[in-house]
C-alpha cells in the first residue's frame, strides 16, 4: 500500500475489511472457548445402542 492518503472510498473498504477480519477472529475465539468449556464439563452417560442383527428372510 502506498504512503499517500487514502480517499474516502478506499478508507471505508479498509475499515470494513478490518472489521470483518476482527469479527471472524472473535467468533472463532468465542466458539473455541465455548467448545473448550463444554469439553471440560462432565458428559452424561450416553445410552449404548446396539442394533439387532438383520436376519435375511429368504422369501
Amino acid at each position: 500500500m502506498s504512503t499517500s492518503r487514502l480517499n474516502p472510498a478506499e478508507r471505508w473498504v479498509l475499515v470494513l475489511l478490518l472489521l470483518a477480519i476482527g469479527l471472524m477472529a472473535g467468533l472463532r475465539w468465542w466458539r473455541l472457548q465455548r467448545l473448550g468449556a463444554a469439553s471440560r464439563a462432565p458428559l452424561p452417560e450416553a445410552p449404548s445402542f446396539s442394533p439387532e442383527p438383520r436376519i435375511s428372510d429368504p422369501a
